[in-house]
């Protein structure tokens, strides 16, 4: 969570005039050819972003959000590093989209020692398998446990020449809908500098590391001269016109209490993300009836595999 709440002040950072832009040269996206969502979004987003057709990479995998190591390995590791590779695309790549369709989910042990894991952060670390050929990959690091972030509360402008890893993010939503939604107010962000531009952080009255964070990002964001909106009481900020950022509890916030969607009038290029652990734990979209923050011994309050609030609906 930590990592995620300074991505705001990162996202800050990057808006200075130093700030180097990146460039579509830079980008690859990464299409399921079994999914005919993936290759929707992928050839959307690469149309509005202008990528290079060399920069589109095809793979063959199962659709499920959730798959084995060794399926991720064979379908999705592999396949994306040997067209780095034989692209000459190895440096030049410092950011790898992933799109709706594609797995996000690697099965293992549980715990801090366990090897479970996440596609998008196992990609991070692809260089770190590479050089890839006909007898296998290499692999720098253990899976089991934790690898530090080499990136980690660095300002600096994201160079893949400079770090060893990419930076991985993913095009995903309920619908597709949502998603080109996403892309297209992306398209036209730049709007954070605007008097209007509102960062909302909505703290509880716990004594809590997450409200510290909270706090910590709402006098970094002031100090720059951004426009906040910080609570710290019992309510649940809603209903917010102008958000280009948001933080809060979710469904971990008592007054959230079967709430689903914030009703924020998000600008184009907006960012969100609540301290909820299983928030992004599917992207398939719940019955219209179901409401999340409902107990943990209730097993009728849950979808998919818990009853917290999801990150899907903060799309909408």
């Amino acid at each position: 969570m930590h990592n995620i709440l300074l991505f705001i002040l990162l996202f800050v950072h990057f808006l200075s005039e130093n700030a180097h832009a990146s460039t579509p040269s830079q980008v690859l996206v990464v299409i399921n050819e079994c999914s005919r969502v993936s290759q929707t979004v992928g050839k959307y987003y690469q149309q509005k972003r202008n990528i290079p057709a060399q920069n589109i990479c095809y793979i063959r995998c199962p659709a499920a959000e959730t798959i084995t190591r060794l399926t991720y390995e064979s379908k999705i590791m592999i396949p994306v590093a040997r067209y780095l590779q034989d692209n000459n695309l190895v440096e030049q790549i410092g950011y790898i989209v992933l799109t709706k369709g594609i797995p996000f989910r690697i099965r293992g042990t549980k715990g801090m020692q366990g090897n479970r894991s996440s596609v998008d952060s196992e990609l991070t670390l692809l260089k770190w398998n590479m050089p890839v050929d006909v007898y296998g990959f290499c692999r720098y690091y253990d899976i089991n446990g934790v690898v530090p972030n080499p990136y980690y509360n660095d300002c600096k402008h994201f160079d893949s020449r400079t770090y060893p890893i990419y930076l991985v993010t993913r095009l995903t939503g309920y619908t597709i809908r949502d998603i080109k939604t996403l892309i297209d107010h992306g398209c036209h962000s730049g709007r954070v500098r605007s008097p209007n531009a509102l960062f909302v952080l909505d703290a509880t009255t716990k004594d809590s590391i997450g409200n510290t964070w909270i706090k910590m990002a709402q006098t970094g964001l002031q100090n720059k001269g951004f426009k906040t909106q910080y609570d710290d009481t019992k309510r649940y900020l809603m209903h917010q016109d102008g958000v280009i950022g948001y933080c809060g509890w979710g469904s971990n916030d008592p007054a959230a209490a079967g709430i689903r969607f914030l009703h924020n009038r998000w600008l184009p290029g907006a960012i969100a993300v609540t301290f909820v652990s299983s928030s992004g734990r599917t992207f398939n979209e719940p019955p219209e009836r179901w409401k999340p923050g409902g107990s943990f011994r209730n097993l009728l309050s849950y979808y998919g595999g818990s009853p917290q609030s999801l990150s899907g609906d903060l799309i909408r």
